[in-house]
């Protein structure tokens, strides 16, 4: 059995899929198993897949197994590869996303001399126009993770992260329920839970793209966030969070309120500002959304 399975899910990347592959095919720890869980795609990504692995001599992508589903949003596409898998430990990679070339071996490395049960690494931000952004503000201390997170100053793409496949079956995977948010709830999961690893060392890039999230998008955002914050918030105080958490809740309901203020829904807003204040009452900027509200 492969010691890693690298869980892909596709949905129509034909633009960026095989750079995707061919850093995957570069690694230089290779016993792993592929799996591209191909989530209803209607371009030619599949296609590219298979040309890849025809002119590759690569353990790992020799060693592919492609999952056909129906389009169900990315969570489900990554606890399907997580329910398929077969190796101990499981890699997460977007369609378009680069690893660098040691990224699974210092994993694998760091894991083993600290005895954590996942880790994650930092990574650069990369935009279509080629400018690159360094993402370095993690922690090796798992309660600094976890406030780093719970604050919002961490950001971690699944692309950096290495797990013990275990603790996600354990801990059910990604949910759904929380989407867009269910990658946040899930690494508050592992963070609140288990001991974390992590590594300095750039082994990712992470691909951005442009902005065009619709007025309606944001909000489901916020509320999503919102709901994450509801479920992990006893457990986030008893770790002495209580503090950063109570700042996010507000910053949270700010921007809702601000999303609701642009629908030109004052009244709902004003109530998601008076919120915000209840939580984090030293921060002006709140209490002056608050008040221009009534002017604006």
């Amino acid at each position: 059995m492969p010691f890693i399975s690298i869980i892909l899910p596709l949905y129509n990347g034909e633009e960026f899929i095989e750079k995707t592959l061919l850093s995957i095919g570069q690694q230089s720890f290779y016993d792993a198993e592929l799996i591209v869980v191909n989530d209803g795609s209607s371009d030619s990504s599949c296609e590219i897949i298979h040309r890849v692995i025809r002119t590759s001599s690569c353990p790992i992508l020799k060693n592919l197994k492609i999952i056909n589903k129906e389009n169900g949003g990315v969570a489900s596409a990554r606890n399907l590869g997580i329910k398929e898998s077969k190796g101990e430990w499981l890699a997460f990679i977007d369609q378009d996303d680069v690893w660098l070339p040691h990224k699974l071996e210092h994993h694998v490395d760091l894991l083993h001399e600290s005895n954590a049960k996942w880790s994650y690494s930092s990574f650069v931000r990369f935009y279509s126009d080629g400018k690159e952004v360094l993402k370095q503000n993690g922690s090796k201390d798992r309660m600094e993770t976890l406030r780093l997170l719970v604050s919002g100053k961490l950001f971690i793409p699944p692309s950096t992260v290495l797990v013990e496949k275990s603790i996600c079956v354990k801990e059910g995977g990604f949910d759904s329920n929380f989407i867009p948010s269910d990658e946040w709830d899930f690494f508050l999961t592992l963070a609140e839970k288990y001991k974390s690893a992590y590594c300095p060392e750039v082994l990712v890039k992470f691909r951005s793209h442009p902005s065009s999230t619709a007025k309606k998008q944001k909000r489901k955002i916020f509320e999503a966030q919102l709901r994450v914050i509801e479920k992990h918030f006893s457990i986030v105080r008893e770790n002495g969070i209580e503090k950063e958490i109570k700042r996010r809740i507000a910053n949270v309901l700010w921007h809702l309120g601000k999303e609701y203020e642009l629908e030109g829904d004052k009244k709902n807003a004003r109530e998601f500002y008076v919120k915000a204040i209840k939580n984090n009452p030293a921060r002006i900027k709140l209490l002056s959304s608050f008040l221009s509200s009534f002017f604006k």
